[in-house]
């Protein structure tokens, strides 16, 4: 720990002893690490970013730069240099590393700082790594420096980068460049399946439902079986209602579903009725189920008094869900059979056992599956086993599956063998 820290000292001291050129070749060093440059860097991005950090003064001598690195490559008493030489390597001449204790010394200090637009210019022409340029092409992303990104993606792609083609298409779209970016992935090979995803998504966008089909479908294992099912909701999403319903079969009903919310988002609100005209039950069940999303229950009893079948299972759901007993009861005395079930269902949530009971005694079937569990909840066993003998199945259900519940099997299967009025209870 000792030596570290007089490591720590002796490389501040240094910083704090260099002339404005030697402090400028250092702030910029760390910078271009900061910003995600992590092999050694190259003589000449510091020599050409240092003067960003340097300000302004009289004349510059000639030899600036080489009696910077002069005194930043020097050591003293064993102690490491503020700028290490990569090595011997021929790859690694001209390149250098920043100590470590410094890096961390000056980005706490400029950790609030702006980097310069010169240093993002020079690291996009001189950096070649391409883990480096990547991480170049998210920092100049967070900080929305589009201007920089995009060349960092580019130089990324020709450094062979798997990510990179990816991203930039997605800035080239958020641009309005789409069919840059479709051009930019349509013509390579080495697409994964996430690219191919984006590859798609843009294509449907452009209403080239064909050329996106098949982009999905050449996706590898599980995904290429949801290829119709995954531009389905890239359409939508785009809002190209007419190529996803033109996409989709008929029985299909949660497609269906999407394709009405979706002409509801849009402001397409004339064409849901007449979809429900034109499409089928499907179609019919989906309007119906957005008009009871949204509460507009005056619509969906008048679909359902003008013989609507799927839309009468709504208003009785929804006066289910408000509590509204007297509305169900008038429904469910008119011959309507969801309003009656849910009506049975709520007296039974309101405690009001004795009207179910009465009800079901009338002839009601509806009431039945509700009341007997509310029976055997009750532990009533008696009037189960009574509506049993009545030919209530309900109530024979709940009462044959007692004992099988207390494990007496074979008893609980002879009681499904036994018959009241000729059927099999």
């Amino acid at each position: 720990m000792a030596s570290g820290d007089a490591t720590t000292a002796w490389l501040i001291d240094r910083r704090n002893g260099a002339d404005g050129y030697a402090r400028a070749v250092l702030t910029a060093a760390a910078d271009v690490v900061r910003l995600g440059v992590r092999s050694p860097i190259p003589a000449g991005l510091l020599e050409a970013t240092a003067p960003e950090y340097r300000g302004p003064g009289g004349r510059v001598p000639a030899d600036w730069f080489e009696r910077s690195m002069t005194y930043l490559t020097a050591s003293s008493a064993g102690q490491a240099p503020a700028l290490a030489p990569a090595g011997t390597e021929p790859q690694a001449a001209g390149r250098y590393d920043l100590a470590a204790p410094l890096l961390r010394h000056i980005a706490r200090a400029r950790a609030e700082e702006k980097v310069p637009a010169g240093t993002w210019r020079a690291v996009v022409e001189q950096i070649g790594d391409k883990d480096d340029l990547e991480r170049l092409a998210w920092s100049a992303e967070h900080r929305l420096l589009y201007c920089f990104a995009v060349p960092l993606w580019r130089r990324a792609i020709e450094g062979g980068s798997s990510v990179a083609p990816v991203r930039l298409a997605g800035l080239l779209a958020a641009q309005g460049a789409t069919a840059d970016a479709i051009a930019l992935l349509r013509g390579r090979s080495d697409l994964d399946d996430d690219a191919r995803g984006t590859l798609a998504d843009l294509l449907a966008g452009q209403g080239e439902v064909r050329e996106a089909l098949d982009v999905l479908r050449a996706r590898g294992g599980w995904r290429a079986a949801t290829a119709e099912r995954d531009l389905f909701g890239l359409l939508v999403a785009h809002g190209r209602l007419d190529d996803a319903r033109a996409l989709v079969r008929e029985d299909d009903r949660r497609p269906s579903l999407d394709i009405t919310r979706a002409l509801a988002d849009h402001g397409r609100l004339d064409d849901l009725p007449r979809r429900a005209g034109t499409g089928g039950r499907t179609a019919v069940f989906a309007f119906d189920r957005f008009l009871m999303q949204e509460r507009r229950f005056d619509e969906l009893r008048a679909r359902a008094d003008a013989g609507d079948s799927i839309a009468s299972t709504f208003p009785a759901k929804l006066l289910y869900e408000e509590g509204r007993t007297e509305e169900l009861r008038s429904r469910a005395d008119a011959g309507d059979i969801s309003s009656s079930a849910r009506l049975a269902e709520l007296l039974v949530r309101q405690g009001a056992v004795g009207e179910s009971r009465s009800r079901a005694d009338a002839g009601d079937r509806q009431p039945g599956a509700a009341l007997a569990a509310e029976l055997e909840r009750r532990g009533e066993i008696g009037e189960l086993r009574r509506r049993c003998d009545d030919g209530d199945h309900p109530a024979a259900r709940r009462y044959a599956l007692l004992p099988a519940a207390a494990g007496r099997v074979e008893e609980a299967r002879s009681m499904f063998r036994w018959t009241s009025g000729g059927r099999t209870c």
